[in-house]
């Protein structure tokens, strides 16, 4: 078996997945293209290495994921070095303490799934009400703005009548018990004047 029959396989899956990937990013060739390249492998790989180039080129996404996997080349391989490894009766114990869990998720899943998507029909009034709402929201911020000015208003009549009523009141309370007091000394010396009087006859 040649070397170029051995990396068929090889490059077959690399060239797919490189198609599938340029798609996505840039939306350009086909995904689901199966034709297949009977060049040698080595002009494969170098067809390869300049769609890839053209791919960074065209793609900050694919440029920063190689520059990620230059710098970082451990984060896209996972260290099976540190794993442990259990033993086929102490899986089944885990995977049977969980099963009950599984089985949940299951009805939770297929009781989501049975759920019916609401009739939009049933929507369109209440979108009919949004102008209605509108309207009703600008009435409502006029009649706050309306109560607020009476409030300013009730406020200020309340210190008018405040200083008027019962400040002026007051005052006039003063003013009178100060006239009835001169009338009360004065009717006093109209009769002491009097008494003096008749007590000189």
């Amino acid at each position: 078996m040649s070397q170029d029959n051995v990396s068929e396989p090889t490059l077959d899956l690399l060239e797919s997945r490189l198609r599938r990937i340029g798609f996505a990013l840039t939306g350009e060739g086909d995904a689901t293209d199966l034709s297949q390249d009977a060049r040698p492998a080595a002009a494969r790989l170098r067809t390869l290495e300049r769609q890839l180039d053209n791919l960074t080129a065209k793609s900050q996404t694919a440029a920063q994921v190689l520059a990620l996997h230059h710098e970082h080349p451990s984060v896209f391989h996972a260290d099976t070095s540190s794993r442990h490894q259990l033993a086929p009766a102490s899986l089944a114990s885990v995977v049977l303490a969980h099963a009950q869990s599984y089985q949940r998720l299951s009805q939770q899943s297929s009781a989501l799934s049975n759920l019916s998507v609401p009739d939009p029909t049933s929507l369109v009034p209440l979108v009919n009400l949004q102008a209605r709402i509108d309207k009703v929201a600008v009435k409502h911020s006029e009649m706050t703005q309306q109560a607020a000015a009476l409030r300013t208003r009730s406020a200020q009549l309340l210190e008018l009548w405040y200083q008027s009523g019962v400040l002026g009141m007051s005052e006039r309370w003063t003013h009178w018990e100060e006239c009835l007091r001169d009338v009360e000394i004065l009717v006093r010396r109209m009769e002491a004047a009097r008494k003096r009087e008749i007590d000189a006859v």
